[in-house]
């Protein structure tokens, strides 16, 4: 996943021109490097992807930052920021997840597709916003960690977790274990002093790892 601008052309049969700005690109490669397809998201304006988290089934889970109405492949996403799009091993896309004012690092899926299986995405917020109909609000409007998981099946928000102080708190990966259902394992920063989960840590100076 990344981003390109203008046009992009990777094969004779397969090129891509952007909608006017840089424009999310997610794309696929056999074990052999060669092309299987490439698809585009995005509007006038600075879209991009950000990275990729595969499952067992083929199907690719593309995150990074994109504006209202950025077209992917004839799904408009409704609102700014975070959003996660699935595709399939085709490239196919499946569904179209926005957030409201968020900002992504990383994101991670349980490998066994299934109807319940999840996926997490993780990274800053700051101010006010939304995944769904988790709203936050971070504390004193500084950078809180933060992890939100996803039904990869169908595509919707089932769980938000904010955390931090008044400094600049971040999540900086996520992954799931070999085990269904234990939910995501996500690494982090904090800095000054951070609640998490109803404990208060302090950092030695600087950013400490949570």
């Amino acid at each position: 996943a990344g981003w390109f601008a203008d046009s992009i052309t990777f094969t004779d049969a397969i090129s891509l021109s952007s909608y006017g700005g840089s424009d999310v690109l997610a794309l696929s490669l056999n074990s052999d490097g060669d092309l299987l397809w490439a698809r585009q998201g995005g509007t006038i304006s600075v879209d991009y992807g950000y990275k990729v988290a595969c499952d067992e089934g083929g199907n690719a889970y593309v995150t990074g930052s994109a504006s209202p109405s950025s077209n992917f492949d004839g799904i408009l996403l409704p609102s700014g920021g975070v959003y996660v799009a699935k595709y399939d091993s085709q490239g196919n896309i499946q569904w179209l997840l926005p957030t409201q004012n968020a900002w992504v690092i990383s994101i991670a899926v349980e490998q066994n597709p299934g109807d319940y299986q999840r996926g997490a995405v993780a990274g800053r917020l700051m101010g006010s916003g939304a995944f769904g109909g988790y709203s936050f609000d971070t504390i004193d409007g500084s950078n809180d960690y933060y992890w939100a998981e996803f039904y990869a099946e169908w595509g919707e928000w089932v769980d938000l977790e904010v955390h931090g102080g008044a400094g600049d708190d971040r999540a900086r990966d996520v992954n799931y274990g070999n085990t269904l259902g234990v939910g995501p394992l996500v690494v982090g920063t904090l800095s000054e002093t951070a609640n998490f989960m109803g404990m208060e840590y302090t950092s030695q100076g600087g950013d400490d790892i949570a």
